[in-house]
């Protein structure tokens, strides 16, 4: 027999014995491929799931800091507004405002002594916080003052047109009797009308006064001007490490815009500079947050932006001309939501190298398991 007869034997051999080795080869891959892509499947699942809890904590974190603040921040606001609503409906207010639209009234000095009382009274009770009571008429004439920045002093003469164009006052005065908002940041003035340096903000709360017998004509307001730094301070005066996070940032904004509170920079916010500049300007220093919040009516939750994720609620009160004020907690994403990612990509790792020894083992096992079937039709087909 010559050679090549032995050789074309071999050949009819493998070409018999080949179609069960290649299904074999075929069984093999496609196990180890559905293997794989499970497993892979599996850890980015894994990755979406841990950064998805990741920020549902956050959210809940960044949730209980804005609701912390903004309730101790409405719980002084409310205090002072029921103070000058109380103050305002009073029967010594009411009548004095009765008595300056009375033609040559006889009780008006009488009735002003009254409110002075009022006025010193509320003085002595928020000492260092409510530092200016005044009536203000229709046209901005404030006619009765108790000051209290250095000891209380009290002033019963007309400062004729004063605060005509006094926003808060205009505001006031399209507000119904009984109601009290809240006003702009204004800053303490000397005896000559010039800012006093440093710059001294105070929130201006103002109240309509009705006539004695129409609690539909409003003959003016009074206003209390507020030491703003107790509120302010809620924000400014706040750990830098919030809640044991590096870097958390709170701010608060106005709406003109203005930064009017900040943890981090609070030297730069327009109650410390006592103007309105670039400093304090929010969509300067912070113009893709300021881009979302143009958008957004009431809240916004773990949004992520420029690196960061942000927060924000929306403070509103009726008629207030400075509000709504946008309360916002501010993170760096790297350190919120950074061990969440590097805990993910982790997990899909382990998944990914676990498919790799699954299949390679099962590869070996079906190799193993099919042999004896493999030979048995090899010899056979022999």
């Amino acid at each position: 027999m010559s050679p090549y007869d032995n050789t074309s034997e071999r050949s009819m051999t493998q070409k018999k014995t080949s179609p069960l080795s290649s299904i074999h080869v075929r069984l093999t891959r496609w196990m180890a491929a559905i293997i794989m892509v499970t497993f892979t499947v599996i850890g980015v699942i894994a990755l979406l799931g841990i950064r998805a809890n990741a920020r549902a904590n956050l959210s809940l974190d960044h949730r209980a800091e804005l609701t912390n603040t903004r309730t101790e921040i409405e719980r002084q606001i409310n205090q002072i507004l029921d103070d000058l609503r109380r103050l305002a409906t009073s029967s010594a207010a009411r009548e004095f405002a009765g008595q300056t639209i009375t033609v040559a009234s006889t009780e008006l000095e009488s009735a002003q002594q009254r409110l002075l009382g009022e006025f010193v009274s509320l003085a002595q009770q928020n000492p260092r916080s409510y530092l200016e009571l005044r009536y203000v008429t229709r046209s901005g004439s404030v006619w009765t003052r108790v000051t209290a920045y250095d000891g209380i002093e009290t002033f019963t003469d007309v400062s004729l047109n004063e605060l005509s164009l006094d926003e808060t006052l205009l505001a006031s005065l399209q507000q119904p009797s009984g109601s009290a908002i809240i006003g702009h940041i204004v800053f303490r003035r000397d005896e000559t009308g010039t800012r006093t340096v440093p710059p001294e903000p105070m929130f201006r709360f103002s109240a309509p006064v009705s006539s004695p017998n129409d609690v539909t004509n409003i003959p003016g307001v009074v206003q209390i001007d507020v030491n703003a730094q107790p509120i302010l301070n809620l924000i400014n005066a706040a750990p830098l490490e919030l809640a044991g996070v590096r870097g958390r940032r709170l701010m608060l904004v106005n709406s003109l815009g203005q930064i009017i509170a900040d943890s981090q920079m609070p030297e730069d916010t327009y109650p410390r500079r006592g103007v309105a500049g670039e400093s304090s300007s929010f969509s300067i220093h912070q113009p893709d947050i300021d881009q979302v919040l143009r958008h957004r009516v009431t809240e916004v939750l773990t949004v992520e932006s420029g690196g960061r994720v942000f927060s924000g609620t929306r403070m509103a009160m009726t008629g207030a001309p400075s509000m709504p004020w946008w309360l916002l907690v501010i993170d760096d994403a790297e350190v919120t939501l950074g061990a969440a990612d590097a805990r993910g990509v982790f997990a899909l790792f382990i998944f990914i190298a676990a498919g790799a020894v699954i299949s390679l083992a099962t590869r070996s096992v079906l190799a193993r398991a099919l042999q004896p079937l493999v030979s048995a039709t090899s010899l056979a087909q022999q």
